[in-house]
């Protein structure tokens, strides 16, 4: 039979293992962030967390297609530079099949730099232009 300090010395040693777990887990998952996509770029990651580097990055438009069945991460890094600061896509969400369109403003420009999407998806496009 246990008695009640050792109880409570078992409860939070148990309590600090699941701590450092879960401290663990939120130290190796990550986020669309300028620090992974260079400065003046686009970035694209084949999935939906922006795990790990970009799987495409340029300072220029993507001109060919890209294919992702884990989802994709777009995320705008460019700089202020009125009528070629934001970036226009368009993909295919290749589980519905319907077609999408949007623009993201770089970093603090609002409303958002980054788009995520949890499909398998066809990336058609990426246009450097002006003002969303």
């Amino acid at each position: 039979m246990l008695t009640r300090t050792k109880r409570t010395g078992l409860l939070l040693a148990a309590g600090l293992l699941t701590m450092a777990g879960v401290a663990t887990a939120n130290a190796n998952s990550s986020a669309a962030s300028p620090d992974d996509c260079p400065r003046a770029n686009v970035c694209v990651w084949g999935n939906v967390g922006a795990a790990g580097e970009p799987g495409w990055n340029s300072e220029g438009n993507l001109t060919r297609e890209l294919y992702s069945a884990q989802g994709i991460t777009i995320f705008n890094n460019g700089e202020r530079h009125p009528g070629a600061d934001h970036i226009r896509y368009s993909y295919k969400d290749l589980d519905t099949g319907s077609n999408h369109r949007g623009c993201l403003h770089y970093p603090r420009d609002e409303p958002t730099a980054h788009r995520s999407e949890a499909h398998k998806i066809s990336l058609k496009y990426l246009k450097w232009g002006k003002e969303c």
